[in-house]
């Protein structure tokens, strides 16, 4: 499992108190998934197990499967593990793999490793063996469609309301465990379960891993299709419609991975009784990825509801292009996680200003020329797509001008970039490693807003309201650079003060003409609700920027935007 439950330190206090030491440890660092929700999930996918399954699982070896329902979140090595003995042939068979501890049964390969390991214990006969690799195989194909892993969600989940604390609605949901309880819960998912029969995944064993392997991109896709509906969830103002629909969209997710899971679990044992056994060999891997490609450069953005209402442009004429890029699973982006809802973000609070603007797929072979696109705004986050720089690149060079929400800039800022740097042993709001580790010094740091924004923002640096460095997350706004360079062409729109030490953190780069062509934010000065409460969060399924992050955007673009 990849994400915290709705439950957060209370779910993971009550998990440490009954595993032991060593396995609890091992959750720690990770951003968990369905949480108690993989307990009822697995009991329910057992429920409707084919009576081949069954029978190869006799009733005292089921309830394993739900007791090694958390099993994959883990990263103690296989041969010390101490609640279960895992067989010498299936420790043999994972040390020749590479795959040195449940925690990377997560991944594609992990996965048709995993169901490889369950061919061979239906092969085998061994219940036990059977039972452990079920649970383990159930567990990481419901955490591709956890719903934490939805851009919306996760910062719904790490940030909102396990960092910031925000207020909001209580009807809010985000675990399966949350809409699988009541007796009302069950008979909703058992009608969504009514129809369904187990169906092989492929007759061919090999085609079959491929297909194990492929999984969790339709799963991605179908959660992130939901994911406004269950953000709905948290409105405050939402009706009672809308709880409603949001609850049954998650509970579409637990039986979307009840159906996945179970599938390939009955296919598993139509192959043992075949007597074949896949083989994961670089061809098996080598057609995944060619097909994960298909399967991405064909994923529309709309498969992506943190879109939801800003597909169409906005406006006539020239449009200001905020780029984006589609949902591939878990963590993955070549931006950054969080990079999706704050482009969203980015987008709904510039056509509440009356701005022409549009989405740009970053898939797109080329940007739409200066003509048409005067300004490219990017949430770069890490920024790991090359094709994107070089576009970009072009895009500057034709007279395109770029504003950049950092994270990483990769260069494409010219002498703007030249100028960033990351300042050695400076104190900054959001630290690269994993978690929080600012807590002894955020509430000394203070933005100091100059460049025309003190105008708006008023001359009183500003602290922080929440720690933007969340203990857990994927989505927090890291940026490591300032302004370090000297430049007569750059003017500086903020800076950091740490007691004494002031570093400029944002700026604008102007070129021969005065024009401005290119302006450099870093992400945390825009992320919502880190310096303000102004406007109050209601709906985060139509998140917008608060009144400090849209106030730096539109100066940002007003002195960018050609004059008419």
């Amino acid at each position: 499992m990849r994400y915290s439950s709705s439950f957060g330190p209370v779910f993971l206090h009550g998990l440490c108190r009954i595993l032991p030491p060593v396995f609890a440890v091992g959750l720690l660092p990770v951003v968990l998934g369905w949480g108690g929700g993989h307990d009822p999930l697995n009991e329910w996918a057992v429920s409707v197990f084919p009576e081949p399954v069954l029978a190869a699982v006799p009733e005292t070896a089921r309830a394993g499967i739900v007791r090694f329902s958390h099993a994959p979140d883990d990263f103690t090595p296989w041969e010390k593990q101490t609640r279960i003995t895992i067989h010498p042939d299936d420790l043999a068979w994972l040390e020749a793999h590479g795959l040195k501890h449940p925690y990377s049964l997560h991944s594609p390969r992990g996965q048709a490793a995993n169901f490889i390991l369950l061919v061979r214990a239906f092969r085998a006969e061994s219940p036990d063996r059977i039972a452990y690799w079920s649970a383990c195989l159930l567990h990481t194909f419901a955490d591709e469609a956890a719903c934490n892993h939805d851009p919306i969600l996760h910062v719904v989940t790490y940030a909102f309301r396990e960092g910031y604390k925000l207020d909001m609605g209580p009807a809010g949901v985000l675990d399966f465990a949350q809409v699988s309880n009541s007796a009302e819960d069950r008979e909703a998912i058992r009608a969504m379960l009514a129809d369904y029969a187990p169906a092989p995944l492929a007759e061919d064993p090999q085609e079959a891993l491929v297909q194990v392997m492929l999984l969790g991109l339709a799963a991605n896709e179908y959660m992130t299709q939901r994911g406004a509906r269950i953000a709905r969830t948290f409105a405050r103002s939402a009706s009672a419609a809308a709880v409603a629909d949001g609850r049954r969209a998650l509970a579409e997710l637990g039986v979307h991975a009840i159906r996945t899971g179970v599938d390939a679990i009955a296919t598993a044992r139509l192959l043992a009784d075949r007597g074949t056994i896949p083989e994961l060999t670089p061809a098996v891997e080598r057609e995944f990825e060619r097909r994960s490609q298909v399967f991405l450069a064909r994923r529309p953005l709309a498969s992506d509801a943190v879109f939801e209402g800003l597909l169409e442009p906005f406006g006539d004429g020239p449009a200001v292009g905020v780029l984006v890029e589609p949902s591939r699973s878990m963590d993955k982006a070549y931006l950054g996680f969080g990079s999706k809802l704050l482009s969203a973000a980015i987008m709904r609070s510039l056509r509440g200003a009356g701005i022409s603007c549009r989405l740009v797929d970053i898939r797109e072979p080329e940007f739409p020329a200066p003509e048409r696109m005067p300004v490219a705004v990017v949430c770069a986050g890490g920024f790991h797509h090359p094709p994107t720089v070089e576009r970009l690149r072009r895009y500057a060079g034709q007279g395109g001008r770029i504003l950049l929400i950092g994270g990483e800039h990769r260069g494409v800022l010219g002498e703007l970039s030249e100028c960033l740097g990351k300042p050695a042993d400076a104190r900054l709001p959001v630290t690269p490693k994993y978690g929080q580790n600012n807590a002894d010094y955020i509430a000394d740091l203070r933005v100091h807003f100059t460049g025309g924004l003190e105008d708006s923002l008023g001359s009183e640096p500003c602290a922080f309201l929440r720690n933007p460095d969340t203990k857990a997350g994927w989505q927090k706004p890291r940026c490591d650079y300032v302004l370090t360079g000297e430049n007569p062409h750059v003017q500086v729109l903020a800076r950091l003060r740490d007691g004494e030490r002031e570093l400029d953190i944002a700026g604008l780069l102007t070129n021969p003409q005065g024009q401005t062509i290119g302006a450099f934010l870093p992400e945390y000065l825009l992320a919502p609700y880190l310096l303000t409460d102004s406007p109050p969060l209601d709906d985060p399924s139509r998140l917008e920027l608060d009144r400090v992050g849209c106030t730096v955007l539109l100066h940002a673009l007003g002195r960018m935007l050609p004059r008419p």
